[in-house]
């Protein structure tokens, strides 16, 4: 049995501007007949300007109101060190993340 493939783009710019969403799925496709290839195989686009846009009109003074999709992205894209290590103490993976990198940038 197959694993799902999951391909995961994050692009700092916007690849489709006649589409709001910064999260977009894509699948396989065959052109002519439409048939879905397989559904173990999804290639998801993150356009980070229009998160970035996104995510400044929610209320997100809570760090843990924030879904885990969103902190990572806030972990990856934001240069506030005060933001990270407050994502870094409510998810033990991003401290990880961040002891890592501090290991290799120091």
């Amino acid at each position: 049995m197959l694993r799902p493939c999951i391909i995961v783009n994050l692009l700092n710019f916007n690849l489709f501007d006649d589409v709001d969403a910064y999260l977009t799925r894509y699948q396989l496709q065959e052109l002519t007949y439409g048939k879905i290839y397989t559904d173990d195989a999804d290639i998801f686009t993150v356009e980070l300007p229009k998160w970035k846009e996104w995510i400044k009109k929610q209320n997100t003074q809570d760090i843990k109101s924030v879904n885990r999709f969103c902190r990572w992205l806030s972990y990856l894209t934001s240069s506030d060190l005060e933001l990270i290590h407050r994502l870094a103490e409510h998810n033990r993976l991003i401290q990880k993340a961040l002891m890592i990198e501090k290991r290799y940038t120091m």
